[in-house]
């Protein structure tokens, strides 16, 4: 005769123990209230576990069974302590993953940026070569016009000595 969830049964059963504590009947709210612990344990609820543990103690100091209450107190802190720790790795857990974005995040904006600096170090070296082709043509364009005028002269003096033989012959 189940009441849905494990979690919504135990809290059923801790209520119906409640209000038999409430109306002094103790033996049959501990009755209750030790059943919806063993339902909130067998279901691995924490948070369940923890409230019909607290309950079941308060009840039994109130029936004046203070050992079974601190025994029930004590089941409860571990449980409360437990609930805390995993609490506090999952913040952990939290805070490692975002640091390690963090970390990547930085490493590929270095990354990018270091692909930008090789890329403009490229560009500068293209730049470079192509400035120093250019150089090497003109100095070969200048060379080749330089030959061409000492060859043009060559020829010309060439002309006017023959020219000039011409001349000293007709004399």
């Amino acid at each position: 005769h189940q009441i849905g969830s494990p979690e919504k049964e135990a809290m059923m059963i801790l209520y119906i123990g409640a209000v038999h504590k409430d109306k002094h009947e103790f033996a049959l709210a501990r009755q209750y209230m030790q059943q919806a612990v063993t339902i909130a344990q067998d279901n691995q609820v924490s948070e369940m576990i923890m409230m019909t543990l607290m309950n079941l103690a308060d009840l039994e100091k109130d029936m004046g069974d203070y050992k079974d209450a601190f025994n029930h107190r004590l089941a409860y802190e571990k449980v409360k302590d437990s609930v805390e720790k995993a609490g506090t790795g999952k913040k952990l857990a939290g805070l490692q993953a975002e640091y390690d974005l963090y970390r990547k995040s930085n490493e590929l904006l270095q990354a990018k940026s270091d692909a930008v600096k090789r890329q403009s170090e490229l560009k500068a070296a293209e730049d470079k070569s192509s400035r120093l082709i250019l150089m090497v043509i003109g100095a070969f364009i200048i060379l080749l016009l330089i030959a061409a005028g000492y060859l043009f002269k060559v020829k010309s003096n060439r002309k006017l000595l023959a020219k000039n033989e011409i001349i000293e012959k007709q004399k």
